[in-house]
């Protein structure tokens, strides 16, 4: 293919593996049956079958089965140019008709990227949809766990070539399976995060990354001072508006986990805290954060010179975060 073609399929398939890697990192600390649905215009353009076998891999290693759907159709010819004046009749019917048609590479990428997809899809026993609409593609997938997820239940359960149980959430029997083992991962992980410091972290870094605030938590900051040196106190004020309190007890009890940048003038980290708010209030003072919020100042050290600071709230029970920032003036 054309060296333009190459790298334009090449920066989406690393986009493409990027997310598809951060879902199989996601599910691997989740408990219970575990489903990846990627959709993909045209799917993975990866050198070699080996590439399609190390994902497999990774999410069998993580115990997550990956689905993915085809969503371009069937590869179509070059865009159609407008026909040279001296050409016309039976010369521009014959060259619009070969344009219509897909040229032989065209067709070995898509049946290449089809195969590569459908062999992630099987060494996870997941299923692989091309050349369909989007619902019939997803109601197979339906069926597909239907017949699948109680079948794994039961293989532990029942001997190898002894009919297997009825299913009363499917109502048909089948044999038991053979297991087998599609890959190996080795990490480095001592042991798994568990989903609040997964999620916490995930969620606060995507906020970092936004240049627009989040205000589905209320916070603001005033003037940031600098008591002395390398050492900056930022001024925050949180809302009642989204925050999630439960009983304990006689209190109404929250969890807010805060996190403090300052960047300097070339977009770098110069300085970061991260805290987490606990709260646990009287009714009065419940009622008062109700209607005032909370204000408070946090301590961060900084290195060189500071340019802004911006703050990241997020509370794991509401699912919710906040960001503000500002910009220190000299």
């Amino acid at each position: 293919m054309p060296f333009d073609e190459y790298v334009e399929k090449s920066v989406a398939t690393s986009q493409d593996l990027g997310n598809l890697y951060a879902g199989i990192r996601y599910l691997r600390y989740l408990d219970g049956e575990k489903h990846l649905v990627f959709l993909t215009p045209g799917g993975l353009f990866l050198p070699r079958l080996e590439n399609s076998s190390s994902i497999a891999a990774l999410a069998n290693d993580a115990r997550a089965t990956v689905d993915i759907i085809h969503t371009g159709g069937m590869a179509g010819g070059a865009p159609q140019r407008p026909m040279p004046p001296q050409i016309s009749g039976r010369g521009a019917a014959a060259i619009t008709m070969n344009s219509a048609m897909p040229s032989p590479s065209m067709m070995f990428n898509q049946t290449f990227s089809v195969g590569s997809s459908k062999q992630v899809a099987e060494l996870t026993g997941g299923l692989m949809g091309a050349f369909r609409g989007g619902r019939q593609a997803v109601q197979a997938s339906r069926r597909d766990y239907a017949r699948a997820v109680p079948a794994r239940l039961y293989a532990d359960e029942c001997q190898l070539g002894r009919r297997l149980p009825e299913d009363p959430g499917v109502g048909e029997s089948r044999r038991a399976v053979s297991a087998l083992a599609d890959g190996y991962a080795a990490r480095q992980e001592v042991k798994p995060l568990n989903r609040k410091e997964y999620l916490t972290y995930s969620r606060i870094a995507s906020a970092i990354n936004r240049p627009q605030p989040i205000d589905d938590l209320r916070v603001t900051l005033g003037p940031p001072t600098i008591p002395g040196p390398k050492t900056m106190h930022v001024n925050v004020h949180l809302s009642a508006e989204g925050v999630t309190f439960t009983r304990d007890g006689e209190l109404h009890a929250a969890q807010i986990e805060c996190a403090y940048f300052i960047g300097n003038a070339r977009q770098g980290l110069a300085g970061e805290v991260w805290r987490t708010l606990d709260f646990k209030l009287t009714e009065p003072n419940y009622q008062k954060f109700l209607r005032e919020g909370v204000s408070y100042t946090q301590a961060v050290a900084f290195e060189g010179e500071p340019k802004y600071v911006k703050v990241v709230v997020y509370q794991y029970e509401s699912d919710l975060v906040g960001s503000a920032l500002v910009t220190i003036k000299k």
